[in-house]
């Protein structure tokens, strides 16, 4: 399928599909969701309300129990400490302190020994019918308590004044033992205030609406008498902006004395049809949607693969690596161009292997050139010094000595009279003396230009020995010494350095070692020193020195640059200089710097040129990776 039809393709089915997606999370998923989360949350707030009036009431039972087993209560309820009231109570204000509205000690026949209802606002004395005053009837709810610590009897209970909580246990001692001298009775009142204050613990809005009550809004009383039929809490969505939840309060005999209401406003629905109003929105923004979906569609199916396609290529131009293909199984013209940039590659790879081998060869073969030369002028000299000590031969005065030995031998039997009477006698020890000197000289002349023969022999098999380390180094990549390695590069080209009186200086900072191909790099050094040689060689400057110099750049990486004082570079020449076929000689071949650096880059690492122009020198620089990292990378 063509890209056109992909694209026309992708536009129609996302469209379509977000349109049907927004319409289906509209109906079926976020509105049903927003109501049933709200009833949740509206139950929970009510069951929160619900669950504070009951604490109220655990509270009030258990400040009855601190006070029922008790000692002083109990000797009080037994007549036995006429001055409880005033050792533990004193003053109305205690009441307000304890929130309690009703305070009865009875005895367990319901009289009152002494009881106490007040109205807390003003600290007056009020009255309860359901608390009489003198004595409370046996059946009386509240006097249902048993002889244990543990029984309890307490609850709402509707009175003349509101709704109270109760709460009744058993008197007995501090060590909750019996018989029990009568019932203590707590009562509080759920006045305004104290309803507020559970409200703001509860952060619920809610109010409770007594059973028989006639002053309910209209509003409520439906729902009211609903929740006082079913005996659970009903949510009633009786606006937009609020709902109510209604359930029944028992009273402590268990019948249902009151409907606690909580008001709560319909925040999460609201946010919910302001989502579907956004997402009704997006609908009418389906042209502009298309034109995403279009530009969308054109990054998935082209411009991302043609961005994979061209940081590849970057990538190859990068690091050197012709190997590397992209993977991608596509029928469409993006897939054809993507197999021919694969076969390019392919291509390219052989070319530059071919090429790399023709440099590699005229490179050896301009090395080679050079041994010979060097090997040449060692045997040329050796030759002429062999000459001169055969000349030198054939002159000697060694036969004057014969001869000096003849006469002797002649005149052995008068020997002393012969040296001192006979005038050729006389003359003899002179001549002695004068063919020693001679031959002295003679001699030290002879062992001089043997000296200089084996010198001649020894650099020949110097020349010899390197040629052969050269072709020893393997192929393969290990640790190397870059200043060795420097060195025999040096050792490689030295003759034609002489020859053109060019000096090499190293500028060792360090003796780093490198993990490389020692052949190759050898060769990309004899490659610059040779292009230093001949830059220096077709230069008219008086200085004609190379320097070596090399060192560590960081912790990871090694350098090594060689700097001539040459020709120069042109700046216009300085980023094609590594070109393939590029070159400033008339003789060059355009292969040698070419060579290098698909070489370095091989290595992992890097090649540069520079100049600060024409007839200022030139300086290139390999940097490498150190041997510890390029082990690591290799592992």
């Amino acid at each position: 399928m063509k890209l056109r039809p992909k694209i026309i393709l992708v536009l129609a089915v996302v469209l379509g599909a977000a349109m049907l997606a927004i319409f289906a999370i509209q109906q079926f998923i976020m509105y049903p969701s927003f109501v049933a989360l709200e009833r949740e949350e509206a139950l929970e707030d009510w069951d929160r309300s619900r669950g504070a009036i009951d604490r109220e009431i655990d509270h009030l039972s258990l400040l009855c129990l601190d006070w029922s087993s008790w000692d002083d209560t109990y000797k009080f309820a037994l007549g036995t400490f006429p001055g409880y009231y005033d050792a533990n109570i004193g003053k109305r204000q205690w009441f307000a302190d304890q929130k309690l509205d009703a305070f009865y000690v009875c005895r367990p026949d319901g009289t009152v020994a002494w009881g106490q209802v007040l109205n807390l606002k003003t600290l007056e004395p009020a009255t309860l019918a359901w608390l009489p005053p003198d004595r409370l009837p046996a059946d009386h709810p509240l006097l249902a308590v048993k002889d244990e610590k543990e029984s309890v009897v307490g609850g709402l209970v509707m009175t003349e004044r509101g709704l109270m909580m109760f709460s009744s246990r058993p008197i007995l001692t501090s060590q909750n033992e019996g018989p029990r001298a009568g019932v203590l009775i707590f009562g509080r009142l759920l006045s305004a205030d104290y309803l507020q204050s559970l409200k703001e613990q509860t952060r619920v809005d809610f109010t409770i609406v007594p059973a028989n009550s006639s002053d309910i809004p209209e509003k409520d009383r439906a729902g009211v008498a609903e929740a006082l039929r079913v005996d659970r809490p009903l949510v009633d969505t009786w606006s937009q902006q609020h709902l109510s939840v209604r359930g029944v309060l028992k009273d402590i005999a268990g019948q249902p004395v009151a409907v606690i209401q909580a008001d709560i406003e319909r925040e999460i629905v609201a946010k919910g049809r302001q989502t579907m109003r956004f997402a009704s929105a997006s609908l009418l923004a389906a042209g502009a949607l298309t034109l995403l979906t279009l530009i969308a569609g054109m990054r998935i199916i082209i411009l991302t693969p043609l961005a994979k396609l061209t940081r590849h290529a970057t990538q190859i131009a990068t690091s050197g690596n012709m190997r590397s293909r992209i993977e991608m199984d596509r029928k469409d013209e993006l897939g054809v161009l993507i197999g021919e940039f694969n076969g390019m590659l392919a291509k390219l790879e052989t070319y530059r292997a071919q090429s790399m081998a023709m440099s590699r060869n005229a490179g050896m073969a301009e090395m080679t050139t050079g041994v010979l030369h060097n090997i040449g002028n060692a045997i040329t000299s050796a030759n002429v010094l062999a000459e001169t000590l055969s000349e030198k031969a054939a002159q000697s005065k060694v036969a004057g000595l014969s001869k000096a030995v003849a006469m002797m031998d002649a005149h052995r039997d008068n020997l002393a009279r012969f040296m001192t009477e006979d005038p050729k006698g006389r003359q003899l020890p002179a001549f002695l003396s004068q063919l020693a000197q001679h031959l002295h000289l003679e001699m030290t002349g002879t062992q001089s230009d043997l000296g200089a023969l084996r010198d001649g022999l020894q650099h020949v098999k110097q020349i010899v020995a390197a040629q052969q380390d050269f072709a020893k180094c393997s192929n393969v990549a290990e640790p190397h010494d870059l200043h060795t390695l420097a060195e025999r590069a040096v050792s490689l080209v030295a003759g034609s350095m002489t020859k053109h009186k060019i000096t090499v200086v190293f500028q060792a900072e360090s003796k780093p070692t490198v993990f490389c191909d020692g052949s190759k790099l050898q060769q990309v050094l004899v490659n610059l020193l040779t292009n230093a040689k001949d830059a220096i060689r077709d230069s008219r400057l008086a200085a004609r020195e190379i320097r070596v110099r090399m060192g560590q750049r960081d912790a990871a990486k090694v350098f090594l640059e060689v700097r001539d004082s040459g020709l120069g570079i042109k700046p216009e020449d300085i980023d094609k200089i590594f070109n393939s076929g590029f070159t400033t000689k008339a003789d060059g071949h355009g292969f040698g710097l070419h060579y290098s650096s698909l070489a370095i880059h091989e290595m992992g690492g890097t090649i540069s040129a520079g100049s600060d122009g024409p007839g200022r020198g030139a300086v290139f620089q390999i940097v490498l990776p150190a041997h510890t990292e390029a082990i690591q990378e290799a592992a």
